[in-house]
């Protein structure tokens, strides 16, 4: 677009063929930016790009401003989710490999005690206390990760 085209003419080239007709419309620029997307891109991510580059174009066409400030400040908002993405990747990176570490202690636990000859199995299926400590300990384990989901859940 610096060399002279428009907008259309950039977006088609992008698109690798002419559009039938020369309009760019939200549908045509969301299956462009589905084209073209990154393996770390989520569909969602390249839908809202293809949604601000649809208003970019709108309000360079209707206002007759220059589309490239608007499609710069497309770009910045989509760095800036990106960016707020990663850093969410990396904050939750810890908490996740905790939860995954402590999901797993129960069973090695029991699988430890029964090779050191405890008989963890025994105690926990042929008691009535045995049973009570299994059914008290699933529900605390059940409940444990519903609360971490709810925690973890994206906002």
């Amino acid at each position: 677009m610096a060399g002279g085209g428009t907008l259309v003419e950039a977006f088609e080239e992008q698109f690798g063929g002419r559009f039938a007709v020369r309009r760019l419309t939200p549908q045509r620029l969301t299956d462009l930016f589905e084209r073209r997307r990154l393996p770390d891109e989520s569909r969602a991510q390249s839908v809202r790009a293809a949604m601000g580059a649809a208003a970019a174009a709108t309000v360079s066409e209707e206002l007759g401003c220059r589309a490239v400030p608007c499609l710069e400040a497309v770009l910045d908002v989509y760095s800036h989710m990106r960016l707020m993405q990663n850093m969410r990747a990396q904050a939750f990176a810890v908490p996740q490999a905790t939860v995954g570490l402590l999901s797993a202690l129960p069973a090695i636990a029991v699988v430890l005690g029964e090779l050191m000859g405890a008989h963890p199995l025994l105690f926990l299926f042929g008691s009535q206390r045995g049973l009570v400590c299994l059914v008290s300990g699933g529900c605390c384990y059940v409940v444990g990760l519903v609360w971490m989901r709810a925690l973890m859940r994206d906002g």
